[in-house]
């Protein structure tokens, strides 16, 4: 047998994988510089791992905008609010639609080897990393 998530928590089945997305993105970024919105469903977990996986660079996580995607630097979104990207100038940089989650970012948002400059760090971004799965 082998279980990816749990039935009723289908929702949240990536916000791990997202936390950890986000921590190698923002691993260059000063303390307290990039900011992300999320969707309900998953503002607690995301939060959760933000302090487990200590993302220093990751303001508290803030409710995702009801009107416009503008404001933050990520956005964690549901299923409902992935058609919400579309024209918005957002990058989605996963998505699952069997887990119906989506990470967007602004162009700008910080990635690995870069500061929120956009300019290369000295530093090198992290190896690939391993996931633990359920076996």
């Amino acid at each position: 047998m082998h279980a990816g998530y749990f039935q009723y928590w289908r929702f949240d089945m990536h916000t791990e994988r997202i936390a950890r997305i986000l921590k190698e993105r923002t691993a260059t970024a000063p303390e307290g510089t990039v900011s992300i919105a999320a969707t309900w469903l998953n503002r607690e977990a995301l939060e959760f791992y933000r302090s487990y996986y200590r993302i220093r660079a990751l303001r508290p996580v803030k409710p995702l905008p009801e009107e416009t995607l503008c404001g933050f630097d990520y956005y964690l979104l549901s299923q409902r609010d992935v058609g919400r990207v579309e024209g918005s100038g957002l990058q989605v940089l996963f998505a699952d639609p069997l887990a119906p989650v989506a990470l967007a970012a602004e162009p700008g948002a910080a990635r690995p080897g870069q500061g929120t400059s956009g300019r290369p760090s000295r530093e090198r971004p992290s190896g690939p990393r391993t996931r633990n799965r359920l076996r």
